[in-house]
This record gives structure tokens, C-alpha cells and sequence, in this order.
């Protein structure tokens, strides 16, 4: 017995003499969170991360500890302790200058090290990262660098469009500081909503989402912006040939509050002016953020927002289109102390579309709008060192216009409304060092209310019978349990295993005519004839992280496979498009689609060269009875393989220079087998959806940054971009024309839309 005493002292000592530090990590500048951060113990084998509300927890030995808190794209923090007894260490950190040094490798500590998180199908993208990459016309654009990414597909050329894991770009829940986006693109997707001067991270959930983010099936896409500068004026701007923008920021009450105000304009119809056929074209966007922040005490702090952003494309006496979209929320921060925290916010997002067309003497004209006011509250609580609860609800009031147009003097218009309730709960549990689980469950209880007219439909889409009901009436409801877990097993400190269910659902439905999202696409909420989308996804994977001798996590290398289900998925009725009735249950017929793929990448994560190599293998089909003769077919968006590269060097502090190059194999498509004529008109003749593939698809982009010398308050930069830089015609739009010349009478044309398309930006900052 004295021998076992004996041999177990030591180990009791150590657990007699642990103590715990722990604290928070903010921002100098605003005092917001650092999630994501990491605290570790230099020259030892301790560390851990920092949770959602800012907090971390580290239990140690009695001793002298220099801690170090790290976090990318802010200087590391330093901090000696002598531990006697548990302790709290608070850290604030300072944002980083993004800029290379002569002589010294840039290291990208990478925010989230995949080894590290349990959440699977998760991207973060490095703001700062961003800034290096190519940009089209000027812009840094995160939707063009998300697409960079593997899982992540561009609905079409230039697009701001993205689909995930063989989901349509409608099937992403986009937020702008938690308020919903429902269109994430400018000019047709040439430009996206985000304007890059003022965000502060973004993260992509690919399907395995947490419980707390729901309404969709593919993916979330979570950006938050920046706070004013609450210390001093700030100016940061950039001139263009096609775009500029400027950012103003600065303090109400220095270190309690601040302001900031940031705006975007496109002037490409300047350019058409000085021509013959485009001089009366109109072409522009513009969108404004504007942000208030006040620190109201050490753990309250409130966010006013405001988004408003608005497109005009037309042809003079031809046609006129305008959408936009504006946003407003206010959101309270409080921290019952250092483990608890409530976050509280309201919002309004209201998306509208018009379009005018004036043809053949006959006047046409649309308008749709998609209005969602919510409600939230989110509590995150650190239960201890190896917990953090996240529970919560939403509740949502939904004003849906399927459709309002005129044909002439003849007006229609079918508008629905619904009211969504959410209710969620989320752990994150490290069981031991090995073993980590996110489960979480959420309740999704969706009711369509009237008022207006709902119908029965029989097989050929006319309607059998007709009820009315009155306004606030509940048409149906429907009740969906949302389970979720993912779950990460280290099988040595840099690899580990994962694996993820989820079970998700999505009420508001987009219905588009064609492969690209556009501004008169037309929506609709679950009716009484088909219930929301709904999607099971399991995922497996890998991750290995590589360290050499001066850098940890020096090279990433990831590989996850998945399999999704989806029941209720919408299309069109053969034969039938967006405009042939105003009643759009007439339209549609519900049916279930499938997934599969394979998603691999590489990174390199330091030194002068940095980069990654991504691959997506990708499979959807879809099966709609009454569609296609009742077989599957290939989805709209199918697209087998992907293939992205993305090269950034810093050869010297001057210079950043840049290149990605874009491989995709052919997107699925329908074309005739033969054609007839029927009173002079001709028709064609289809044996099955989606039956041939469009030609393949690459592109090379290339980029450089020159850094001007700083000076005491200004700070600038030029950067060059070359879009398609060696010229390839890639298909855009395919469609069979008549032709008197060929064979057949008909023949296949494809429309390509830019070739060699340079840009150059003057950016500036003054403090």
C-alpha cells in the first residue's frame, strides 16, 4: 500500500496544485470578441481557444507561464505569470498592417486550424488574405474568393452567385451582421454586396451548420463588418475605372462610440455614353453601410445598422430594370459575467425587384418583393473549460409577392404571407484531448397565413378548387425537428478524423428561369400543395496539419466526402416557365434530388509564397415525378469536376503579386434532338432533361498590389488586375438559333462574355 501511495503522490501533487487561468480577449479597437483566437503557453505543450463570447480557460501547474494569445490579422499578445492560485488574464490585441517585410517570411497563423475544429464543412476567410488575392475590375471580392474554395461553385461567368455542395445559390441563408440577404450580387453578380473595406470575418458553414443558423439546406454564409475607429478619424477609399468607394470612420464619444459610413458607385455607363449603340444604356449600382457603436458599459455594447443597396440597368425605350435591397438592425450585446452572454437584435430586410419591358407595341411589366422581420435572441454559456451551450430563438413575419405584372391595361398579383419560429439549442463538448462533439437540435415551426386565395391543382397544373381565406387566417403549419452533430477525433496532435449529420429545412423557395440568379426570378413561400425543402447530409473526413521547424501549421491538407438527400425540391412543369400564370402552384411540381462528392485541398500557410490547390468532385441529380418521364435527371446546376489554383507572392515589401486559375467540366444543359413545324412555327423536340453538357470551363487571373511609401497619415497602394488573362471564349449562355445555311436548318450558339479585361485601383488611408 506504501508503494502505490508512493508512486501515486506525484500525481496527486500535480492535481493538488493546478490552478486555472482564465480571462477574455477583445479587440483594442472596439472591445468586440475575439473568437477564434489562441492562448498556449510558450515553450510547452498547453493552449486552447477562444470561445464565441471572447472567453478561454487553461488549467495548469503551479509555476512561472509566459502566455502568448495569437490571432490572424492582429499582433500577438504577451503576458508572464506566476501561478500560485487560479487567476484571470485578460488580453486586448491590435490589428495587424497587412504588409510584407524585406528579408522576412509572412506566415499566415491561420485563425481556425482544420486539425483543431469540430465543426465540419466550415471555410474561414482571412480578410487580410483577400486583400492579396486577383481582383475583378478593381474589387476585392470575398463571394469571387469564396468560389476558390473547394465545395464552392460560381453559378456562371463572373457571377456572385455560389452553390454548395450541388445546392442551388437560393438554398444559402447570406447574413450581413445576422439580417438576411437575398440578393449578394450587383450588376447580374458582377460585383457582390460585401464591400471589403469594412468587414471583419466571414465564415462559410458547408451543410453541417450549427443549430443556431437555420432557413436554408445548402450553406451559411456569416459576414460580419467592422466598428468605427473610436479613437480617431479615419478615411480609407479607392479609385477605379468602373467602381469607387470611400469609408469614413471615426469616434462620438472617444473609447465609448463611434461611427462609420462607407459607400460604393459603379459609373460603367460613363464608359457607354462615349459609344454609338450604348449611349443611352443605363448600368450602375450603389450600396451604403453605416454603422453606430457604443460601448454603454465593460459588458454592454449596442450596434445600429444600416444597409441599403440599389442596381439600374435598362435601354432607353426598350427596357428598364431595378432591384436593390435595404436592411436596418440593432443589436445588444450583454455579459452577464465572463462565461455568460446574450446577444439580442431585431432587423428588417426588404429585397425588390421592377422590371419595365416595351415590345412589339405592347407594354410589360414586373415587380416582385421578399420582406422578413425577425427577431432573435442568442445565449452562449461557457459551462467550464470543455462546454460552451449556445441556445436560442427567431421569430420571423414573411411578406412574399410571387408575382405582380401588367400586360397593358391588364394587372395580376398573388402575394403570400408566413410567420417562421425557431428554437435552438447547441454543445460543444471536448469529452478529453482526443474526442470532440457539436450536437445540437433545432425546432422549425413555420405556419402560412392568409389572406388571398389558396388552390388544389390536378396533374396537368389547372386548378380543381379554390379557398379563401381571410387575413392572419392559418392556412397550414408545418413542424420540423433539425438535429445536427459533428465530431472530431485527433488521432495525433495534427491529424483527426471527422464525421457530421444534419438534418435541415428551408420554407422560402426560389424559383429561377435558368442556370443564373436573376433580379425577376421569382419566389415563393411552402404552400398547402408542397411543404419546405428538406436535406439530410453525412460527411466524413480528414485533416493533417504540418509543421516545419520555424512554422506551426506550416501546410494544411483536408479531404471530406458527403452524401445529401433532399425531398421537396421545386421546378418547373415540362413545358412551363416563370411567366405563364400568376398562380405559381400551377407551375411547380415537388420531388427529391441527391448529392455525392469528394472535396480535397492543400495549403501552404507561410513564407513568401502562399497558396492552396482545391478539387470538387461533384454529382446532383434530381427526380420529379411527372418530369422527364418520371427518371432522374441531372440537376440544373450539376457540375462534375472543379479545379482551382491560387498563388500569392510577396517578393519584397513593394509588391504583392497574385494568380488563380479556374477549371470547371461542362454544366448540364437541354437541348433538342429534332425539331417540327406547326402553323408556320417551329417547335422542338426534347428526349430528356438536361441531357447534354455545356463545353468545359478556365480561366487564369492575375494581380499585383504596389505599396507607395507610407507617410505620417496617408497611407496608398496601386493594384492591377487582368481578368481571363489568356483570353479563353467560355460559354455564358447556349441556345439553338434557326440557320438556313446548315444541314439541320438549326445550329448552336454560344455567347461568351469577357476576354482580356484589365483593371486598375488607386486605394488610399488617412488617419
Amino acid at each position: 500500500m506504501k508503494i502505490l501511495l508512493s508512486l501515486l503522490f506525484p500525481f496527486f501533487t500535480v492535481l493538488a496544485n493546478a490552478a486555472t487561468i482564465k480571462g477574455r480577449v477583445v479587440s483594442v479597437e472596439d472591445g468586440l470578441p475575439l473568437p477564434g483566437a489562441s492562448v498556449t503557453v510558450k515553450g510547452q505543450n498547453y493552449g486552447t481557444e477562444v470561445l464565441n463570447d471572447g472567453t478561454y480557460s487553461l488549467e495548469l501547474p503551479e509555476g512561472v507561464y509566459t502566455l502568448e494569445c495569437e490571432m490572424y490579422g492582429f499582433e500577438t499578445a504577451t503576458k508572464t505569470v506566476n501561478l500560485k492560485k487560479s487567476t484571470t488574464i485578460n488580453f486586448k490585441l491590435e490589428e495587424q498592417e497587412a504588409q510584407a517585410l524585406d528579408g522576412i517570411e509572412v506566415s499566415t497563423k491561420v485563425m481556425h486550424n482544420a486539425v483543431e475544429q469540430t465543426q465540419m464543412g466550415v471555410t474561414y476567410l482571412e480578410v487580410s488574405e483577400l486583400k492579396r488575392m486577383p481582383a475583378m475590375f478593381g474589387e476585392q471580392d470575398i463571394i469571387k474568393s469564396l468560389q476558390l474554395m473547394p465545395g464552392v461553385k460560381a453559378e456562371s461567368e463572373a457571377s456572385s452567385g455560389f452553390q454548395v455542395r450541388g445546392g442551388e445559390s437560393s438554398q444559402n441563408l447570406v447574413l450581413l451582421d445576422g439580417s438576411t440577404i437575398n440578393n449578394a450580387g450587383h450588376l447580374m453578380g458582377l460585383f457582390s454586396t460585401f464591400n471589403s473595406d469594412v468587414l471583419r470575418d466571414v465564415t462559410l458553414y458547408k451543410g453541417q451548420m450549427p443549430a443556431q443558423y437555420g432557413g436554408r439546406i445548402a450553406s451559411v454564409l456569416d459576414v460580419n463588418t467592422i466598428n468605427g475607429d473610436n479613437q480617431q478619424f479615419r478615411a480609407d477609399g479607392a479609385l477605379g475605372l468602373l467602381a469607387s468607394k470611400l469609408t469614413l470612420q471615426g469616434p462620438i464619444q472617444k473609447g465609448k462610440s463611434s461611427w462609420l459610413i462607407a459607400g460604393r458607385r459603379t459609373y460603367a455607363d460613363l464608359f457607354l455614353k462615349a459609344t454609338d449603340d450604348y449611349k443611352d444604356t443605363k448600368l450602375n449600382f450603389y450600396d451604403l453601410n453605416a454603422k453606430l457603436n457604443f460601448k454603454l458599459t465593460n459588458r454592454d455594447n449596442l450596434d445600429l445598422n444600416f444597409f441599403n443597396g440599389n442596381d439600374n440597368l435598362g435601354i432607353k425605350k426598350l427596357m428598364n430594370m431595378r432591384w436593390g435591397s435595404t436592411i436596418g438592425s440593432v443589436k445588444w450585446r450583454h455579459a452577464f459575467h465572463d462565461s455568460l452572454a446574450l446577444v439580442s437584435d431585431v432587423f428588417v430586410s426588404h429585397y425588390k425587384t421592377a422590371c419595365w419591358m416595351d415590345l412589339m407595341e405592347s407594354s410589360y411589366e414586373y415587380k416582385g418583393k421578399n420582406v422578413q422581420a425577425a427577431w432573435n435572441e442568442n445565449l452562449v454559456w461557457n459551462i467550464g473549460k470543455s462546454h460552451t451551450l449556445n441556445a436560442g430563438f427567431q421569430s420571423s413575419y414573411f411578406d412574399v409577392i410571387t408575382a405582380d405584372w401588367g400586360y397593358g391595361l391588364i394587372r395580376q398579383k398573388e402575394e403570400r404571407y408566413a410567420w417562421e419560429n425557431h428554437f435552438w439549442v447547441n454543445d460543444e463538448w471536448n469529452i478529453n484531448k482526443r474526442l470532440s462533439v457539436l450536437a445540437g437540435v433545432r425546432l422549425s415551426v413555420f405556419s402560412l397565413l392568409g389572406s388571398g386565395p389558396y388552390y388544389t391543382v390536378d396533374e396537368l397544373g389547372n386548378i380543381s378548387s379554390t379557398t379563401e381565406y381571410g387575413k392572419g387566417d392559418f392556412v397550414k403549419t408545418y413542424v420540423n425537428p433539425e438535429p445536427r452533430i459533428s465530431a472530431n477525433y485527433k488521432l495525433t496532435q495534427n491529424q483527426s478524423l471527422k464525421a457530421a449529420y444534419s438534418h435541415t429545412t428551408q420554407n422560402l423557395h426560389t424559383i429561377k428561369n435558368g442556370i443564373t440568379s436573376m433580379p425577376i426570378d421569382r419566389y415563393t413561400l411552402s404552400t398547402n400543395l408542397f411543404g419546405p425543402e428538406v436535406a439530410d447530409q453525412v460527411s466524413a473526413g480528414y485533416a493533417i496539419s504540418i509543421d516545419n521547424e520555424a512554422h506551426k501549421n506550416a501546410y494544411e491538407i483536408s479531404a471530406e466526402l458527403y452524401y445529401k438527400h433532399t425531398d421537396d425540391i421545386v421546378d418547373y412543369r415540362d413545358g412551363s416557365g416563370p411567366f405563364d400564370y400568376v398562380e405559381i402552384d400551377r407551375l411547380l411540381m415537388a420531388g427529391q434530388g441527391r448529392s455525392y462528392g469528394l472535396e480535397l485541398n492543400i495549403k501552404k500557410n507561410f513564407g513568401k509564397f502562399m497558396g492552396w490547390i482545391s478539387y470538387t468532385l461533384c454529382n446532383t441529380e434530381t427526380q420529379i415525378d411527372g418530369i422527364n418521364n418520371n427518371k432522374w435527371y441531372r440537376a440544373n446546376n450539376d457540375r462534375r469536376h472543379d479545379v482551382n489554383i491560387v498563388a500569392m507572392y510577396s517578393p519584397n515589401k513593394k509588391w504583392d503579386l497574385s494568380a488563380s486559375w479556374k477549371f470547371y467540366s461542362g454544366q448540364a444543359m437541354s437541348l433538342p434532338v429534332g425539331k417540327y413545324e406547326v402553323e408556320g412555327e417551329t417547335i422542338y423536340y426534347y428526349v430528356g432533361r438536361n441531357n447534354y453538357s455545356a463545353p468545359s470551363y478556365h480561366r487564369l487571373d492575375l494581380g499585383a498590389t504596389r505599396h507607395c511609401r507610407p507617410h505620417k497619415h496617408w497611407e496608398s497602394e496601386w493594384a492591377f488586375g487582368l481578368y481571363n488573362a489568356y483570353g479563353r471564349y467560355n460559354p455564358f449562355y447556349i441556345e439553338v438559333v434557326e440557320d438556313e445555311e446548315s444541314i439541320t436548318g438549326s445550329r448552336v450558339e454560344q455567347t461568351s462574355l469577357y476576354c482580356f479585361l484589365p483593371s486598375v485601383t488607386y486605394r488610399f488611408k488617412f488617419k
